[in-house]
């Protein structure tokens, strides 16, 4: 019976001994040997590209060639571990198999050096099994040798070439402990003791950087960066702490990895040499004694510099020292999820002594070194630091699938701008107190933030919104401004003038003036145009009202707004009554009776200074944002110049005049010289598409331009050539979308920054160019009329560095002038997110001071380190800690409608018995289902009706969990589960998440 451990050919049944003889191409007594493989060996023969040894010698006479020869078969035939194989048997594992010498460790070749190389390198993990592990072939005058790294370290690699072949030259050799004994330590752990060692090392859900990216995936190429060199003399402070620059460098890249990941809690791999815990001597074998350890880290913002290079310090101690370093990764990692996750490092550091590369025997000056070639396995990202007397390098080999190399190079400017601080701050100084912006990363933001301005030259505004859409009636009077509505009446920019002229000589009759609020309640329609241009010429202040709105809800906003003078439509006005002092309807009626009493004469002259808008939202925050003449003016042109509206195109009016982005159909459509097209049913978005159908198509070549919703549908004209998509987004873009011809851009912007911050165009996966998006918002370049900052979300005055995550502040034109008659918010607004702000110190450094508006947006997003364009992730309050696990709910969202049975999601936290719960609240992808209730669970209603839906939702809302399960981490997973019809939004653009938690905490869910 085979032993459970194998430690000689005694231990193995004759048929599998020769088993592993035929697996080695050799005879049953032509091996010497037979033993277990250390865990190392084992993940080094299941690379699929293992890593490889190559160096090459010049040899400058053939009895040089000679000596050389019988020198390596005399340290072959004494060092068992070069004539090691490793081969698979039906015992399920593999065994090391030590041959006799002369079977194949030299070898004979027809190619050249080059050729010879090459092939050595091509072989894959599996096709090493049974072949010779070290090999070396004379080419003419020249020794290629070849060792795989699962028989070789780089220290055993170094010893062996220019320690124990230059004694055998000298006919020294070194007597040294057999590899094999080093391998028997590794199989007589403990696994109780070794279990407790590393379970206490890891907790919690530490980050991984790089971070995972199911949509990149590996190339499976690996590729080096340029080396860099960091010398001593270059970092203040070193003198004192020089032997701890090893400890420094570690506590840096933790502090690099925290950054990038934004989690207070990282892990990446530490390469160590497992010799310093090898005893009796056995750190002097020739072998692969080395370890990758997973490393976990936990920083947090009041530890201390010296906390975290101590901390360091004693981890690196405990390693060194600790037999079960060398316990198997696949034990570790099944020790709890913690340790899973740890084991998945994707970051592997590995800090030497700089040695130099393997030379020729001090007495052979008929040997010379020519060059030595390395292969190395794939992984994500690789740094060699190799330490000398007077500093150290960083050799970056990584997987362009995992990281690319900008991103790369501005990681390792900003890790040693990390270690430049650790080493030069005080031992006390805080990590909180750090300023982490690197020089290089504000060498490139102050390039970008040169260009921006180059392009905001372009975006400032000297007109008003009626003095631009003037100037386009004066240019083109007879295009067509506005079409459709019921009677399909088509009115060109001339009437549209004329019409809101005399709306204009109305209200100033009523005393209107500059400054006069002026409350609008409109359905969608000509007339609802006319009165909006007709507000601004004469001065005053739009305030669009929600027409769904009750009376008294109505008459509290106009009070908010003090406007004493609300138009409506003749459909709206008895609803209106009574809301403000004066309600007048503005129809063609109305038109008519205005012509008649108008008299010459206008207003007086408007400033671009002056207040335009002010938009009060819907959902849980209600305060009014005041939006300039000139700021529309900018934002709107910058938008138009981005999405190439221009003359001639038309606009599909579906978003209400309550809603910011009705500013974008309207003003938007008439400042670029385009045509407003209005649904026949106003009411009805399924009339709009097919009014497009009927009016929009036959006028080719114009372009149709759509500003969407979550709520717009699969299935779309095909008059359609661009579509902005604003709001939060769907998992993915209907196939449909995405016909040839069409452009599908993906808007998003705040009500405080005015309309659309960025609209990149939509790549086929139907996100957001190349910098992602997705739930948590937009991504891409900013529009000319914005300037945007990535910002420590702890301290407004630090910039982040560029590809970590900080909150994002905008700046320029498109900045709303505060928020309307509260003056005393406004100016308190540096304390919280989502506020204007004074300009931030950091400010003058691009020349960004002085009179601009700064707005903290509270939505947290990163920059490309390729262009730095925007990806934003989502609210700051929506990134959660649960279960020692950093969240963005907007993420998780996002998960969710990769599920094709639902049709829309949200995840919101709860408390539940102390605990920070996640609560998924769905809506089914079911015709079935009814759609329309807003957080109406499905279980509500008729009895029969809710037993039938409950039944229904039930068996979906399984499926979905089974789902998340399968795409989300184990922490990630909602705790509970609730169908409802539909969820609330806020300005179709964004989930009203507090009314949702409100909803969760009234049912007790």
């Amino acid at each position: 019976m085979t032993p459970s451990k194998i430690m000689s050919p005694a231990d193995v049944e004759p048929p599998i001994l020769a088993e592993l003889a035929e697996a080695c191409g050799t005879s049953a007594s032509a091996i010497d040997d037979i033993y277990e493989c250390t865990p190392f060996q084992v993940s080094m023969m299941e690379e699929p590209q293992p890593d490889v040894y190559q160096f090459v010698v010049s040899l400058d006479s053939a009895s040089g060639v000679e000596a050389a020869r019988k020198t390596l078969e005399h340290v072959i035939a004494r060092l068992a571990i070069l004539r090691t194989r490793i081969a698979a048997c039906q015992l399920g594992r593999m065994l090391q198999v030590v041959v006799a010498a002369g079977n194949g460790q030299l070898e004979s070749t027809q190619l050249d050096v080059d050729e010879y190389l090459q092939q050595s390198r091509r072989a894959g993990g599996k096709q090493w099994l049974g072949q010779p592990l070290f090999r070396a072939a004379f080419i003419g005058n020249r020794l290629v040798a070849t060792a795989h790294h699962a028989i070789m370290d780089y220290w055993s690699w170094f010893t062996l070439f220019n320690v124990d072949v230059a004694a055998a030259h000298r006919g020294r050799l070194p007597d040294r402990p057999a590899f094999k004994e080093f391998v028997a330590r590794c199989h007589a752990l403990d696994d109780a003791v070794a279990a407790d060692f590393w379970r206490a090392r890891f907790r919690g859900s530490p980050a991984l950087f790089p971070e995972p990216d199911a949509s990149r995936g590996c190339s499976g190429q690996v590729r080096r960066a340029a080396v860099r060199r960091v010398t001593f003399a270059s970092l203040a402070g070193l003198e004192g702490v020089r032997a701890q620059i090893p400890h420094f460098i570690e506590a840096a890249w933790a502090l690099t990895s925290s950054i990038y990941t934004g989690s207070e809690s990282v892990v990446y791999g530490f390469i160590l040499s497992g010799r310093s815990s090898s005893a009796n001597g056995l750190r002097d074998t020739i072998g692969p004694t080395i370890v990758e350890a997973p490393i976990q880290v936990d920083l947090h913002r009041n530890m201390t510099v010296g906390q975290l290079v101590r901390d360091r310090a004693l981890s690196l101690r405990q390693l060194q020292a600790h037999p079960s370093v060398h316990w198997s990764m696949k034990k570790i990692r099944a020790l709890s999820p913690a340790a899973r996750q740890a084991e998945a490092y994707r970051s592997l550091l590995n800090i030497v002594p700089e040695l130099p590369p393997p030379s020729a025997p001090d007495d052979a000056d008929v040997v010379t070194f020519e060059r030595l070639v390395t292969s190395e396995s794939l992984f994500p990202l690789h740094l060699i630091l190799a330490v000398s007397d007077d500093g150290f390098t960083i050799d970056p080999r990584f997987d362009p699938g995992a990281i690319s190399e900008t991103r790369l190079n501005h990681v390792l400017s900003q890790f040693e701008h990390t270690l430049r601080l650790l080493v030069e701050a005080p031992s006390g100084a805080k990590l909180s107190s750090l300023e982490l912006l690197s020089p290089y990363d504000r060498g490139c933001i102050s390039a970008w933030s040169a260009a921006r301005q180059a392009a905001d030259k372009t975006a400032d505004s000297n007109s008003t919104v009626d003095e631009a859409f003037r100037a386009r009636a004066r240019e083109r009077p007879d295009d067509i401004a506005v079409e459709g509505g019921g009677d399909g009446t088509r009115t060109d920019y001339r009437t549209l003038d004329q019409l809101s002229e005399l709306v204009a000589h109305q209200l100033r009759e009523r005393g209107v003036s500059r400054g006069a609020s002026v409350a609008l309640v409109f359905e969608r329609s000509l007339w609802a145009v006319v009165a909006i241009l007709g507000i601004l010429k004469a001065g005053g202040v739009c305030v669009p009202v929600d027409r769904g709105a009750g009376r008294e809800e109505k008459a509290a906003l106009c009070s908010r707004a003090k406007a004493k003078v609300a138009l409506t439509s003749s459909a709206e006005h008895a609803r209106c009554a009574g809301i403000a002092a004066s309600v007048l309807p503005v129809s063609a009626g109305s038109a008519e009776s205005a012509a008649v009493s108008a008299v010459a004469g206008a207003g007086d002259a408007g400033d671009p200074a002056d207040v335009a808008y002010v938009l009060f939202a819907d959902g849980s925050d209600p305060r009014g944002v005041v939006l300039g003449h000139g700021d529309l003016v900018s934002s709107l042109r910058a938008q138009a110049k981005a999405l190439n509206w221009q003359r001639g195109c038309r606009m599909l009016h579906l978003a209400e005049y309550a809603s910011r982005w009705s500013l974008c159909e309207v003003l938007g459509t008439l400042l670029s010289g385009g045509c407003i097209c209005i649904p026949a049913d106003a009411d009805d978005q399924e009339a709009g598409l097919s009014l497009s159908r009927t009016v929009i198509e036959p006028c080719q070549p114009s372009r149709a331009i759509l500003v969407s919703s979550h709520q717009l549908g699969d299935t779309l004209p095909s008059s359609l050539q661009s579509i902005l998509c604003v709001g939060q987004a769907r998992a993915k873009a209907p196939p449909a979308w995405r016909t040839p011809g069409r452009q599908v851009f993906r808007g998003w912007g705040v009500r405080e920054a005015g309309l659309v911050s960025t609209a990149p165009e939509t790549t086929a996966r139907g996100e957001a160019g190349h910098a992602g998006g997705g739930r948590g918002g937009g991504a891409g370049a900013p529009l000319a009329s914005c300037w945007t900052w990535i910002v420590n979300p702890h301290n407004v005055h630090e910039l982040a560095p560029i590809g970590s995550m900080g909150e994002l502040v905008v700046s320029g034109p498109s900045v709303a002038q505060g928020y309307w008659a509260e003056e005393a918010k406004t100016a308190a607004a540096a304390a919280s997110s989502g506020c204007f702000i004074a300009p931030p110190r950091w400010a003058s450094w691009f020349g960004a001071s002085g009179p601009r508006r700064f707005l903290r947006t509270g939505y947290l997003a990163r920059q490309s380190p390729e262009d730095g364009s925007l990806a934003v992730a989502g609210r700051r309050g929506n990134r959660v800690r649960v279960r020692g696990r950093t969240v963005q709910l907007e993420r998780l969202e996002e998960v969710l409608l990769g599920c094709e049975r639902v049709r829309d999601a949200a995840v919101v936290t709860q408390i539940s018995g102390g605990r920070t719960q996640l609560v998924a609240v769905v809506c089914l992808a079911d015709a079935r289902l009814p759609s329309q209730g807003v957080l109406r669970r499905l279980d509500e209603g008729l009895a029969a009706d809710a037993a039938a839906a409950a039944a229904i939702a039930e068996e979906h809302t399984v499926a979905v969990e089974r789902y998340a399960r399968a795409a989300m981490h184990g922490d990630e997973v909602p705790d509970v589960w609730v169908a409802v019809e539909a969820l609330p939004w806020v300005d179709g653009q964004e989930l009203d998440g507090a009314r949702i938690r409100q909803w969760l905490r009234g049912r007790g869910s």
